[in-house]
């Protein structure tokens, strides 16, 4: 007699596709900023051929969407609920709530935002390793950009004076200024809106910078990765010569897949 196969319920499929996939090496190159990353591709491949023999498909549905305008560049915010569905049972899924941005100067913001999330929620879902020390964790000096509603463009003010804000030592300031230009070839002007873009406050000069703004702008100028996540995430993003208005190179491929 034939013994009838195991039916595998949704999460016994989901834990086999995870079983598949343990490590995904950094296949990508930044070729400017000098770092490997993984591919939407690769992740995509990677899990592809388990699902299909499990039986699952998984369903993104757009929630809410925002765009920030930056001056140069629209920065797109997407939350989104992925589903996971048991083809062998419909009515069986499991519903993730998740998150993407995708930064660019037309219309490609949203392809940009829904390649990121798809990548990063099937890396972290299924717990999949990228590398042993993966530098994308470090990015702990970074605050968040503010959020804001649908089109609408964010404002920054000056930094507030009081009497318990210390400025910025002539030490401080001048430290910003070598490192911008000899790790970063970044003119005055580009230093300064790169400050702007880590403080998230508007200045006529460096020497408007608190003590701490201050120590926070010479720490992130002092490590390549996270120079380039804000360089990737704010509308100073030509300033690394993606500018194509201004006829620089473009570090990027003219894709959908974000360098991460």
């Amino acid at each position: 007699m034939t013994l009838e196969k195991t039916k595998l319920n949704i999460y016994q499929k989901l834990i086999e596709v995870r079983k598949s996939v343990v490590f995904i090496e950094k296949g990508k190159k930044n070729e400017h900023f000098k770092f490997s990353y993984v591919s939407s591709s690769q992740t995509l491949h990677a899990i592809r051929k388990k699902m299909d023999e499990m039986g699952l498909l998984l369903s993104p549905q757009i929630e809410a969407a925002h765009i920030t305008q930056g001056d140069k560049q629209l920065l797109t915010e997407l939350y989104i609920e992925y589903t996971w569905i048991n083809a062998e049972d419909p009515e069986e899924t499991i519903v993730c709530k998740w998150y993407g941005q995708g930064l660019d100067t037309g219309e490609k913001g949203v392809g940009k935002a829904l390649t990121y999330s798809e990548k990063y929620f099937i890396l972290k879902y299924f717990n999949i390793a990228t590398d042993k020390d993966d530098p994308d964790g470090h990015n702990t000096t970074v605050a968040s950009r503010p959020r804001a509603t649908t089109a609408s463009k964010t404002e920054s003010t000056s930094r507030p004076k009081s009497s318990n804000t210390a400025p910025a030592t002539e030490k401080q300031v001048n430290a910003i200024y070598a490192i911008a230009s000899k790790d970063h070839s970044f003119s005055d002007q580009e230093t300064k809106e790169f400050c702007e873009n880590i403080t998230h406050f508007t200045i006529k000069s460096l020497h408007d910078l608190s003590v701490t703004q201050a120590s926070a702008c010479i720490e992130v100028l002092n490590n390549k990765k996270d120079v380039h996540d804000i360089l990737e995430t704010s509308g100073q993003k030509s300033i690394a010569g993606n500018d194509h208005e201004d006829g620089a190179t473009n570090p990027f491929p003219d894709t959908d897949e974000p360098p991460f």
